[in-house]
């Protein structure tokens, strides 16, 4: 069973920091690039110009789509780092072509509900109110040629590294030998403009394992997507996702004897209550209050 999900935060090592000012220069442009209705429309029917289907791997779908990014002119960057830059902006574009599909939609019919199974509720109230503003600043437009490209600019891409979409040429996490803790060993720039290979070495970035899962009997660390900590400067985000054994099955004469349920709702921190069969079969249930 592969979970997802977990933060580890670490100080940012300058080189990450080089990494991470090298993608985001170049992923600006490429999104300036890709967020246009031809591209928009390809990435929404999920083929290619010739009738091919795009693969599900981003960066392959970019390069397949001519997203390529550019660098500045003596500024040597590893095809690896392309593949992340590509990987982070593409996944956006393909939200974002959701919601261009869900905007004709909505142009169409008139309709919130429903108007694309991929966006949710107050995603497509927010497309609502920029076709409402543009309509009122734009009182000559068509409705129903409105498109997000339209409406908006090019978004950021914002500072991601998806080291998922490298090799091991590039990244590995593997544990360390004490077993308290997994080591990324990545290959990063050595100064703001390097000018060739051996200007990107391997460096080595322990991620402490957080407390509830030490002892557990992981059995693979992915590689994770970095993203810079939203409130503390200085801090990079490691994203994090672990491979583990499933749970044993419950065999068939095995009964259930206890059943925990958990609310999280807006007005309470969570409620939870317990209910439980005694021998008879009979089910009493035990609140336990606010948690």
């Amino acid at each position: 069973m592969t979970v997802s999900g977990v933060g580890v935060n670490v100080p940012m090592p300058p080189g990450l920091a080089r990494l991470f000012a090298l993608a985001d220069a170049s992923a600006a442009g490429l999104m300036e690039r890709g967020f246009t209705t031809a591209v928009l429309d390809r990435l929404a029917s999920g083929t290619d110009a010739e009738g091919r289907r795009l693969p599900a791997s981003a960066h392959v779908a970019g390069t397949r789509l001519g997203l390529v990014p550019v660098h500045r002119k003596g500024v040597y960057v590893p095809s690896r780092v392309d593949r992340m830059i590509q990987a982070n902006v593409v996944s956006v574009l393909r939200t974002l072509a959701a919601r261009d599909t869900a905007l004709h939609r909505l142009t169409e019919t008139g309709c919130l509900a429903a108007s694309h199974p991929k966006v949710r509720a107050g995603v497509a109230k927010n497309l609502g109110r920029q076709v409402a503003r543009h309509l009122t600043n734009h009182p000559g437009a068509e409705i129903g040629s409105l498109r997000l490209p339209v409406l908006q600019a090019a978004p950021a891409p914002g500072y991601r590294l998806v080291l998922g979409a490298v090799d091991k040429q590039f990244a590995t996490l593997e544990p360390a030998p004490s077993g308290t803790a997994p080591v990324l060993t990545v290959r990063l720039p050595t100064r703001a403009r390097p000018a060739g290979r051996g200007h990107w070495v391997a460096a080595e970035i322990v991620l402490p394992i957080p407390r509830h899962l030490r002892g557990r009997p992981i059995t693979r660390w992915h590689l994770p997507t970095i993203t810079a900590h939203p409130a503390k400067p200085g801090i990079a985000r490691f994203h994090v996702a672990y491979t583990e054994p499933d749970a044993p099955m419950r065999g068939n004469g095995t009964p259930i004897t206890s059943v925990v349920g958990i609310d999280w709702s807006p007005s309470a921190l969570g409620v939870m209550s317990r209910v439980t069969a005694d021998p008879a079969g009979e089910l009493s249930s035990a609140f336990e209050g606010h948690r």
